[in-house]
């Protein structure tokens, strides 16, 4: 479980190509705590488990549904990417409750404040102006929504320390209380 407040902009030192998908090692100025083995970390929205860890850097494993369904599979070496290390009972919740779940993927049609995703129709109906929306791992409020067309107003310090203002695709999450919200419903 994150929050989607970014802690680092982590960078892919190293992908290589295995039976299960693809492992990548990320150097990352986290805290050294957050790499125990079998720790989640959050790599651009997506949950990972901490495989090994060697100075500054952090190795991740990526299975071939979790490749399919995601952006991770766009990423090369030196390329950024948002790092959250998990909520612990010490966290502060200063974003929204984010289960690391990627639901889909956006095309960024405008990077700058007013930050323009054209999301999967699939989606659309989870997705509410005020409502929260995670974006590449960061926990977002939708400013507006026209058709498919979703706008966030980003401030200057969310388009500094994160990724979002270079990704051309991005991962999506939507709010944890809608997917459930759905299933209550579906079960009755």
């Amino acid at each position: 479980m994150f929050t989607g407040i970014i802690k680092d902009l982590g960078r892919i030192v190293k992908i290589q190509d295995i039976p299960e998908g693809k492992r990548m090692w990320i150097s990352s100025a986290l805290d050294e705590k957050n790499f125990s083995l079998g720790n989640s970390i959050a790599v651009n929205g997506v949950c990972l488990t901490v495989e090994g860890f060697k100075e500054g850097q952090f190795q991740v494993s990526v299975v071939h549904e979790s490749l399919e369904l995601t952006t991770l599979n766009e990423n090369q070496e030196d390329d950024h990417v948002n790092l959250e290390a998990p909520l612990t009972l010490e966290t502060p919740i200063a974003g929204h409750l984010v289960s690391g779940h990627v639901d889909g993927i956006a095309e960024v049609l405008q990077a700058e404040s007013d930050y323009w995703i054209e999301v999967p129709s699939k989606l659309l109906k989870y997705i509410a102006k005020k409502g929260s929306l995670t974006i590449n791992g960061v926990s977002l409020t939708v400013a507006e929504i026209d058709e498919a067309k979703v706008r966030i107003a980003l401030i200057p310090e969310t388009l500094e320390r994160t990724n979002l203002k270079s990704a051309k695709r991005v991962n999506l999450e939507i709010d944890l209380l809608a997917r459930y919200l759905e299933r209550l419903t579906q079960s009755q």
